[in-house]
């Protein structure tokens, strides 16, 4: 009897057994969110570059945010107000990028006076930040007219919204992801593309490269979003000249680009996908997770 009982687990034993288990699947699950997390910055980094790539002829800016306030592509410079802090490389999308304190921190560009063509619009930037309701991540926002914003909404998601041309201070189109929560604490890359209607025109939210689902809470006519007194701004919204008090963003900014030209859902498809097909062929992603992204998509 007493030979069988020394074979046997001690209940301290098992219970230690099962708490080392306990803390190995829990660090598992962790670095499987980790990875996961990754992939899907990679894959909306090929989509980001493979759309600028293909829109070269719209391009109309690239806040590149590598040690610089500056529009790299027009060469327009860029003004910091207060201090954002630039980050290491470890810490960004690409190369380096700046955090903003959600107080004073902010970054503006005179107008990009070659946005003008068809009045359409399409506008994309890298952000990671916790929930934010009403802060504003990337505006072309002015005295008057034509103006637009990304930003948080309630709970973690994103917000975009635009105004009437040649109705001071009218906000006509107020959209807000109502399954999709960027604004999470991890890195996402979000936009909008917009087309000019006689009707209401045609707004579209994307998160990572997918077309976003809605709730439209404001949906009227807007046919134009072109100002040329605004101003573009970064982690703020703009007033004239000056940021807007309660709009500052807190967190991380990286690549904001703007184009004048509308991307139609089918091409937006296109890129994503052949972003996934080179993320395959790199190994970066496994068959099973390409079918399966090809197959919800």
């Amino acid at each position: 009897m007493s030979s069988i009982l020394k074979k046997a687990f001690t209940l301290i034993e098992l219970l230690v057994v099962i708490a080392i288990i306990g803390i190995l699947s829990g660090l598992i699950v962790v670095a499987m969110g980790g990875i996961t997390r990754q992939a899907k910055v990679a894959k909306a980094q090929v989509f980001n570059n493979s759309l600028r790539n293909s829109l070269l002829a719209n391009f109309v800016a690239d806040i590149t945010l590598d040690g610089t306030y500056n529009d790299t592509w027009n060469n327009n410079t860029g003004t910091a107000i207060s201090a954002p802090v630039a980050q290491t490389s470890s810490n960004c999308v690409q190369n380096t990028c700046y955090s903003f304190d959600g107080i004073d921190d902010a970054i503006t560009l005179p107008d990009i006076t070659n946005y003008t063509a068809g009045n359409q619009m399409t506008a994309m930037v890298w952000i990671k930040g916790s929930s934010q309701d009403t802060k504003v991540a990337f505006a072309h926002w002015g005295n008057t007219v034509g103006e637009w914003e990304i930003m948080g909404g309630a709970s973690g998601a994103l917000r975009v919204i635009v105004s009437n041309d040649g109705t001071a201070g009218t906000l006509a189109k107020n959209y807000i992801t109502s399954s999709e929560t960027p604004f999470d604490g991890n890195w996402h890359l979000v936009g909008f593309t917009f087309a000019p209607g006689a009707t209401t025109g045609t707004l579209t939210l994307y998160v990572d490269g997918v077309t976003a689902a809605v709730t439209q809470t404001l949906n009227a006519n807007v046919p134009s979003i072109y100002a040329s007194t605004a101003v573009v701004s970064l982690a703020c919204s703009v007033t004239g000249a000056a940021c807007t008090a309660g709009t500052y963003f807190t967190g991380l900014l990286d690549s904001a680009r703007m184009y004048n030209v509308t991307i139609p859902t089918s091409q937006i498809k296109e890129l994503y996908f052949a972003g996934l097909t080179k993320l395959l062929s790199s190994g970066k992603i496994s068959s099973e997770e390409y079918s399966e992204r090809m197959g919800n998509n």
